[in-house]
């Protein structure tokens, strides 16, 4: 997915519309807006207190 999203980035720098960059990719334009989060670091102490 990572990898999808890069290349998306690349293709909307290079000026095509998140749209088209996204439809390329086979990527939903959600998935392209939305933050990547680090689970393991917020879930950190409830992964410590289940260990």
């Amino acid at each position: 997915m990572a990898e999808k999203r890069a290349c998306t980035q690349s293709l909307k720098e290079a000026g095509l519309s998140v749209t088209k960059a996204c439809e390329l990719m086979s990527l939903a334009r959600a998935t392209f807006y939305r933050q990547l989060i680090d689970w393991r670091k917020k879930d950190r102490v409830v992964i410590i207190c289940v260990s």
